[in-house]
């Protein structure tokens, strides 16, 4: 805050040449009133500088006692020494100080003058009735000559600093703790719960069978060629005009003739064939690797015979085009295939995949940890929104549990992959009021000699742990706040009276933490020094 300076020149500062004449008339009415030099002047409680000066320029002895009055007004001071101290060396006189007061007896030994006794003080401190009147006189005048004395305006602007200190307190464990006592604070346990939702791409991939290979298969009948059994011989016919031995009704005169039988050699019996084998349509044939394929239609078979018959694979894809040669026995063990060949001469073709997204097992554990950082980097946030301004919690005592869920397995079709997890958070926190109040203390102790704290310091930055018990812990933290430096505007007033101007600012340039140079106002210029001293401080910011 800065206050409004008096001008060098207003009407109640008269000008230079005004002064002058005041002096003038002060000085005339002064040697007007002035008594016969004596070697011994009484000091009264109507006296005052000005009074005490003229009188001593009137004096016709160099060597003087002042006999101080216990009620005189003057001389009580530092600056009224220093101002008589002065007059003395511009008038050449040799003073000495005649007073039973101890306080006038330091100080005029302090500026170099005699102390006597007094002497017959009661009879000289006896104002004479004669006097009065110039008393009077005088102190009107001295009151016009003060309105002109010279003086001195000092404007401070102190700079208020951030200053950063560590303060230590020590959090109580114990249930119950009474809080604030000694630099100990209670504590509190916080608790909060919350859900956690993400989302990651399926990074895996399957084939799924679109349309299903096709091709043929030959199967070969490994049973002997049997011929056909040949036909039977027909019976000889009879002869003409022949009649079998013995027969009746030969004709006259015929003998007839007797003929032996005749054996005629049966044939040797012929095997039959074997019947004629079907294999009948939808029989699965299969590859060494148990992939199956489908007759299509139904193969007849004789000995040693062939047949080819169109085949679908069992599943669609690409794994059922088999290279020729691949397919060679009947997938069902309990078939008639011990004298079958079976072979598929050309390869399979035909059969396609399409492509599915599927979830992995690193698309879980992916997910897992992702839940993880977020719950770590939400849980303390969390816990402080629980907190709020009533309480300070612990970083290094806050812990945290996941709990995972997937929508999916591994190796399950989908796009994409779901997370959803369940976070318990716990902490410590501590009550703010207590804990501003504690640091605040220690901080304001920590302040440099001659500075003072302005507003209040607050704290900076979360605790750590120092120091960690079963029942207590030792915490530090950063205080921030700011300092200026305490001027006493009385006290420092009091120093500069008196002084040059420039006396007076290389006095100042001294002081530490203004803001910018002081700034010092002397009226009137000319004078040579200050007789009155205002010192005015600015509020620190």
């Amino acid at each position: 805050m800065q206050l409004a300076l008096p001008p060098e020149t207003s009407a109640a500062s008269p000008p230079a040449h005004g002064l002058v004449r005041r002096a003038q008339i002060v000085g005339s009415a002064a040697a007007a009133l002035a008594p016969a030099p004596v070697a011994a002047l009484t000091v009264g409680p109507d006296d005052d500088m000005a009074t005490l000066h003229a009188r001593l320029e009137r004096a016709a002895s160099r060597r003087l006692t002042l006999a101080l009055m216990p009620d005189a007004r003057v001389l009580q001071r530092p600056l009224d020494f220093r101002v008589l101290q002065r007059l003395a060396e511009e008038l050449s006189l040799d003073l000495s100080i005649a007073t039973d007061e101890p306080h006038r007896r330091r100080l005029a030994r302090e500026f170099g003058f005699a102390v006597e006794a007094p002497r017959g003080a009661r009879r000289l401190w006896r104002p004479r009735a004669r006097r009065l009147g110039s008393a009077v006189a005088l102190l009107a005048l001295l009151g016009v000559a003060l309105v002109g004395l010279p003086r001195t305006q000092v404007t401070l602007d102190p700079a208020a600093a951030s200053l950063t200190r560590q303060a230590t307190v020590t959090v109580d464990l114990r249930p119950g703790a009474p809080g604030v006592a000694d630099g100990w604070v209670a504590s509190k346990a916080l608790m909060t719960t919350f859900e956690i939702e993400q989302t990651v791409p399926a990074t895996g991939s399957e084939a799924i069978g679109q349309t299903p290979a096709k091709g043929y298969v030959t199967f070969q009948d490994l049973r002997p060629y049997v011929p056909p059994a040949p036909l039977p011989l027909p019976a000889p016919a009879p002869l003409p005009g022949m009649l079998a031995n013995g027969a009746a009704g030969a004709p006259a005169g015929v003998i007839p003739l007797q003929l032996a039988p005749v054996q005629v050699p049966s044939p040797a019996p012929t095997p039959a064939p074997p019947p004629e084998r079907v294999i009948p349509a939808g029989t699965a044939v299969m590859t060494a690797d148990g992939l199956r394929f489908f007759t299509q239609a139904d193969a007849r078979l004789t000995p040693s015979g062939y047949a080819q018959v169109p085949i679908v694979a069992e599943f669609p894809g690409r794994g059922g085009n088999v290279p020729a040669g691949a397919i060679d026995r009947l997938a069902d063990p309990q078939a008639d295939g011990q004298d079958l060949r079976i072979e598929n001469r050309l390869a399979t073709y035909g059969g396609t995949d399409r492509y599915e997204r599927v979830v992995t097992a690193d698309d879980r554990e992916s997910l897992r940890q992702a839940l993880e950082d977020r719950a770590a980097a939400e849980a303390p946030a969390r816990l402080y929104q629980k907190a709020g301004t009533e309480l300070v919690v612990v970083p290094e005592t806050t812990t945290w549990t996941v709990e995972p869920h997937f929508d999916y397995a591994a190796d399950q079709r989908a796009t994409q992959l779901t997370g959803r997890a369940i976070v318990r958070v716990r902490g410590l926190g501590v009550p703010s009021r207590a804990l501003n109040d504690i640091v605040g203390r220690d901080w304001r102790e920590q302040l440099p000699e001659g500075f003072g704290s302005v507003g209040k310091p607050q704290i900076a930055g979360a605790p750590t742990i120092e120091e960690q018990a079963d029942d207590h812990l030792v915490v530090s933290l950063p205080v921030e706040g700011k300092a200026a430096p305490q001027l006493d505007a009385a006290a420092l007033a009091e120093q500069l009276r008196g002084q040059s101007a420039d006396a007076i600012r290389a006095r100042l340039a001294a002081l530490p933490g203004l803001r910018q140079q002081p700034r010092v106002e002397t009226w009137p210029a000319w004078a040579p020094a200050a007789l009155r001293v205002d010192v005015v401080v600015a509020s620190a910011r």
